[in-house]
This record gives structure tokens, sequence and C-alpha cells, in this order.
């Protein structure tokens, strides 16, 4: 399915998330290694995500959105100490909810104005993660994006 552009930077930092998650359920993945990228890429996401798209939902998914995030992010916090597989699951299915159910809902209530203001927001916010250890690549595809899109 083609995302709406405005949420396609929230996608890629899924792939980032979901690849993560499945080396966590494999067991391929270490505390010390997720806390890296919880602090590095993750938390910020899971406050980008609250922030502009909890607006443009009902109070039922709002919610569920930042229940969701508060369970993965104590886990995060507790990393350490936490069940890996879990958070493993909780993140994996997390992500999934959000492509397959939250985003279609804001791409089909969303007024072009709220998308288009949404677009600008992720284009900056993806811009900061664009030397992300965790998708080396990424700057290198915004560029071409920006290239393709002014030409």
């Amino acid at each position: 399915m083609k995302r709406h552009p405005a949420l396609q930077p929230f996608s890629r930092d899924h792939n980032v998330g979901l690849v993560f998650a499945r080396r966590i359920e494999r067991g391929d993945a270490v505390a010390e290694e997720f806390a890296k990228l919880w602090a590095e890429e993750l938390d910020a996401h899971f406050r980008d995500e609250e922030a502009l798209l909890g607006p443009l939902v009902g109070d039922d998914t709002r919610n569920r959105l930042v229940a969701e995030h508060r369970a993965i992010r104590e886990l995060a916090e507790s990393v350490a100490t936490a069940d890996l597989g879990r958070l493993g699951r909780l993140l994996d299915a997390h992500i999934r909810w959000e492509e397959r159910e939250l985003f279609p809902a804001i791409e089909a209530s969303a007024s072009e104005a709220e998308l288009a203001a949404l677009g600008r927001r992720t284009t900056v916010i993806e811009a900061t993660r664009s030397s992300s250890t965790w998708a080396p690549r990424r700057g290198e595809l915004n560029r071409s994006r920006q290239q393709n899109s002014t030409d």
C-alpha cells in the first residue's frame, strides 16, 4: 500500500523498529543495544507520533497509541532487567497496528491541509535522523527523494 508522503518518515522509522523487534525475538539483540536504539531514535519517534498524530485521531485511538507507547517505554527504561522477548513482541505488534490501522485511519480522515502540515513537520524530523546508525542509507535516500521532488 502506498503511504501518504506525510506518514512515510514514520514508516521508515518503523522499518528500523521491526527489524530490531525481530532480532530481539530471535535472541540476536542484547539489552545494551536496545538501550542505544531507544536513546538515539525510538524515544523521539514515540514523542513525535504522540505530538503529531495524536491530534489527528479520536480519543480511543489516541489513548491506545499513548498506552502502547507507555508499555514499551516502561520496558525500554528498565531494559537491563526487562523481558526482552516481551519487549520485542510488544514493539512488533505496536508497529504493525500503526501501519495497518492507525495510518490508514489518518489518511482517510485528515484533511489535505492537516496532511500538508504534518508533511512539513515530518520532513524536518526525518532530516534530523539522516545520520542514523540504525538505517545508514537514510540520509542518502532522503537526499535522493529531495532531488527527485525538485526535478
